[in-house]
This record gives structure tokens, sequence and C-alpha cells, in this order.
């Protein structure tokens, strides 16, 4: 059971001041630590035996991953590593807003007391912030500021219900001074 529906914060500007510092770069950090875990290609270890699907297979280890587009065992990201403060320049342009249904998006994961154990986020998804790579992993993600957002954790899990200003899953759009 999660223990509070309604919002934790009214405003941008609300958030700010229940939280800290400290509170805030700590989740940036967490937040860019998750990041800049590198894609390692281990495609190559699903040669078995010499048959035909082995043998095209190995043809293929001498080019580039299909997935990532490099070659195999070797980092996918390249030389970019976030920062926490990277993470919080994003979430601070963007006011805590999701860029896709613009509602405020600055809660924490609801976890239980003392164990830090998450809890179901389906009422809250559109009020918890994620950081949100805008082409996936799949598709070459990087850590290059073009490739990043703010996103709450509903549109970044779900991107098939990317609806702006959509009222489930605890969308909340405070109007801003």
């Amino acid at each position: 059971m999660i223990e509070h529906l309604s919002p934790a914060y009214s405003s941008w500007a609300d958030y700010l001041a229940q939280t800290t510092y400290g509170e805030r770069m700590g989740r940036c950090n967490a937040a860019s630590k998750r990041a800049n875990r590198v894609h390692v290609c281990f495609w190559p270890k699903r040669i078995k035996e010499h048959d035909l699907a082995t043998d095209w297979l190995k043809s293929r280890i001498q080019g580039p991953c299909e997935c990532c587009g490099v070659l195999p065992r070797t980092p996918c990201m390249g030389s970019v590593r976030l920062s926490g403060r990277d993470v919080w320049t994003l979430a601070e342009n963007a006011k805590g807003r999701c860029m896709y249904c613009h509602s405020l998006a600055v809660e924490r994961r609801p976890s239980v007391a003392g164990s830090g154990y998450p809890l179901a986020w389906a009422n809250i998804g559109r009020r918890i912030g994620s950081l949100e790579h805008i082409n996936s992993f799949l598709d070459g993600r990087i850590n290059h500021p073009s490739n990043l957002g703010w996103a709450c954790l509903w549109c970044n899990v779900h991107p098939d219900q990317r609806i702006p200003f959509a009222p489930d899953h605890g969308g909340f759009y405070p109007v801003e001074p």
C-alpha cells in the first residue's frame, strides 16, 4: 500500500524548498551511476558448435554489432560519462517536468521505510522523476546531452503512453508562477 497518493510537492519551488542540495545531488549521482553502466557486446558467446548458423555468426563477428553498432566486447557509450551535476542540470532546466506528459516528476519511487524495498508505483508513476535516454539502449544509446532528457517514470517505462497532460497514474500539473 502506498503511503500517500497526493503529490508530495506542490510545485518545482516547493520541491526545492523541501529538499536539501545533498538529497537532490545524491539522487542525481545515483541516476548518473546507472546511466554510466557500460554496455558490452557479448554476442560472440552465442557460438557453440560448427554449423551453418555458427559459421554465419562468426562471419558477423568481424563487423559491428547490429544492436549497438560497435565491435564485439567493446563499450558502446564511448568516453561520455555523466556526473550528478549533469543530471541535475537536466532536471533543473526542465523544472522537474516530464518532457513527454509535462507532469511534475520530482518524487522518488515509494519504498518500504527502513528496508528501501520498492513498492508498486502504478498510482504515482507520472510523478516519479527519471533520467531518459531519448534514443534507447538498442538504438545506440549514448550519454550525450542531446540524447538525454527528464521524464516521469511512467513515460520512461511505457513509451506508448506518452500523452501530454495525461491525468492517469498520478499525473500532476501545477501552474507555476
